[in-house]
């Protein structure tokens, strides 16, 4: 580097150190009258030569420093006026919303609550009920499946008794278990309830298919026997092959009916009313 170019960089530094004007630069200049703490015009930021290009860094550079000193004084003087209680009264009115819509959710949940509370507790209620005339459906039925049983007895000791029509009757529904799946209300009823239920349909419905059978074959077998009375035996007095439906129907009705009872009135029913006081 020639001694001139290090003379005007040592001048030009010189100036913005001492905030001089930095007209010895280039005494001919137009723009050598302009210091670092003036505004310099656009012409002179773009004349291309070493001094004016040191000159335009310089100026730049403290006019970004000045539009950042802006904004900071600005920052803190908007937050000196900031106005922090109505923060804090924001801040109350949102807690107060927030606590209102948590405690109605709470107040849902637990109307919700108490509402399938007194769901189940009504579906337990009628459970009991239907149970209850079930298991007075079966005694009632008992003695009707005795008298069959007894002439099941006579045929086997060498007798030839009259078969009689069934006239047993299968009368339980199962009302309520079906009202709680057609409304879609499985959780008004107990799992290990419901559980139980499905469980113990197949008997029920293995009763009903034994009765309606029973029925219809003796309705037919009567005919018979009013034309001839030893229709049904052989000639060593036995039940003749095709009429041992008439024993085998009689005693697994009889079997299902005594399990039915004791199921219903020793299991259901009990499980039943512990469960609702429970929910009570």
């Amino acid at each position: 580097m020639s001694n001139r170019a290090t003379g005007v960089v040592f001048t030009g530094t010189l100036a913005v150190l001492l905030h001089t004007p930095l007209s010895r630069c280039r005494p001919a200049h137009e723009c050598s009258h302009i210091s670092l703490s003036d505004e310099v015009p656009n012409q002179c930021l773009k004349t291309g030569t070493f001094e004016t290009d040191f000159i335009r860094i310089a100026v730049i550079g403290r006019q970004q420093i000045r539009s950042m000193a802006i904004r900071i004084a600005g920052l803190i003087e908007r937050l000196a006026n900031f106005r922090w209680a109505d923060v804090f009264r924001y801040l109350v009115e949102f807690l107060i919303v927030f606590v209102g819509i948590y405690l109605a959710f709470l107040l849902t949940d637990y109307q919700e609550e108490f509402r399938e509370r007194e769901i189940q507790v009504k579906y337990y209620e009628s459970l009991i009920l239907e149970f209850r005339a079930l298991a007075l459906h079966l005694d009632a039925e008992e003695p009707k499946i005795l008298k069959h049983l007894a002439i099941v007895e006579e045929i086997e000791q060498g007798n030839r008794p009259i078969i009689p029509v069934s006239n047993l009757v299968y009368a339980f529904q199962d009302g309520v278990v079906d009202a709680a799946f057609s409304g879609r209300n499985f959780e008004a009823l107990d799992k290990g309830i419901l559980g139980a239920i499905i469980t113990g349909r197949p008997a029920l419905e293995a009763l009903d298919r034994s009765i309606r059978m029973l029925n219809g074959l003796t309705a037919e077998l009567l005919p018979i026997q009013m034309a001839d009375e030893d229709c049904c035996y052989d000639e060593e007095d036995n039940l003749l092959p095709l009429l041992e439906w008439y024993p085998h129907l009689t005693r697994e009705i009889y079997a299902i009916n005594r399990q039915l009872r004791v199921v219903v009135l020793e299991r259901a029913i009990p499980d039943l009313e512990q469960s609702m006081q429970a929910l009570q």
